[in-house]
């Protein structure tokens, strides 16, 4: 059975190239475009890791992670947050840091270390 990976990001162009690579390598897919709908998506479509943009129109990725860190149904699910900004996990406050990402991905990245980074956070 293949992986599942939720894409989020309000970016139509980088959520489609980065489906695109994912699924040539066996994953598959769903993607978004906003928090909302990621939550509708949550209810049926039980993903493996969500990658998941900082900058989502209305609401950053860091709180909508939290969100998701804190709901009990997807709080084992690994994050990999995506950013045009700096960002450095070590920064966090201790309640950010329980419910932090599981990784970091700053854009623009190369293939070979959005590969890396998720094969390392499903096992």
């Amino acid at each position: 059975m293949n992986k599942k990976i939720l894409i989020i990001d309000d970016e139509h162009a980088i959520a489609q190239m980065t489906s695109l690579i994912l699924k040539k390598r066996g994953y598959e897919i769903t993607s978004c475009a906003s928090a909302e709908e990621a939550l509708e998506i949550l209810n049926t479509f039980k993903p493996d890791l969500i990658i998941l943009d900082n900058l989502l129109g209305g609401k950053t990725g860091l709180k909508f992670c939290h969100e998701i860190k804190s709901d009990s149904a997807t709080s084992s699910v690994p994050i990999l947050i995506t950013t045009g900004q700096k960002f450095n996990l070590k920064n966090l406050s201790a309640e950010q840091k329980f419910l932090k990402p599981d990784d970091i991905l700053t854009k623009p990245f190369e293939i070979e270390d959005l590969i890396k980074k998720v094969q390392k956070l499903i096992k």
